[in-house]
């Protein structure tokens, strides 16, 4: 029997076995949070939100490949993780690998299709899914990594205070009913497989938001 082909995803299996790890998305919830409340903590960044927030030693996760790339070159940048097939694109990755780890994933455009209770779910070890946002596969590296908590920052599926971006982070897509939908989807999932819990981190004293204002699925002041 001939040897099994290594996968470097092995080394990430439980590496933060019962910790809790944050997982932050790139929302305007990050404009009333100070980076290094996280400098001690567990971090996952999804696409720029590490360098554009200025985190210090965080992973990154990207369904796209040349954010997983820009983020592997930053030196606070502990590894970066992004798909062996381009979400959207569908592309093989041809980078360079150096401090980004790619994997396989059961598909590479799940988009408004996204099932993580079936056809999205990985069937081999290693592999992770790619939802319709980078958060959902980084909230599944989370828990690959042995998380027994996972505390969602930024992840507000509507606009804070008029804006629904950090502060310096680009344009991008406002699906937020789906996005939410998806969410909830994947925080099932990741207790159903793991037993991984999945809350999120308000920065105000309480779901008034201190006065402001937030548009999404709902709507509050």
């Amino acid at each position: 029997m001939g040897l099994r082909e290594y996968d470097p995803m092995n080394d990430y299996e439980n590496l933060h076995e019962g910790e809790t790890i944050y997982v932050l998305g790139s929302g305007a919830t990050l404009d009333y949070l100070s980076p290094d409340f996280f400098d001690d903590k567990v971090t996952i960044a999804v696409n720029f939100v590490g360098s554009v927030f200025g985190l210090k030693g965080y992973y990154c996760f990207s369904h796209y490949h040349e954010d997983a790339q820009h983020e592997a070159k930053r030196e606070d940048c502990i590894g970066a993780f992004t798909p062996e097939r381009e979400h959207g694109t569908d592309g093989v990755f041809a980078g360079c690998a150096g401090n980004l780890t790619t994997f396989g994933t059961r598909t590479g455009r799940p988009g408004t299709s996204f099932d993580p209770h079936g056809k999205d779910w990985p069937v081999l070890s290693g592999q992770l899914t790619i939802g319709s946002s980078s958060i959902h596969g980084a909230m599944h590296l989370a828990a690959h990594m042995g998380a027994k908590f996972i505390v969602l920052v930024g992840a507000d599926c509507g606009s804070l205070g008029g804006r629904d971006r950090v502060d310096g982070y680009v344009p991008g897509d406002s699906h937020w009913a789906l996005y939410e939908m998806h969410l909830r989807a994947m925080k099932q999932r990741l207790w159903d497989v793991y037993s991984c819990q999945v809350y999120s981190l308000n920065p105000f004293v309480n779901y008034s938001l201190e006065g402001v204002p937030y548009r999404g699925a709902a709507s509050i002041n």
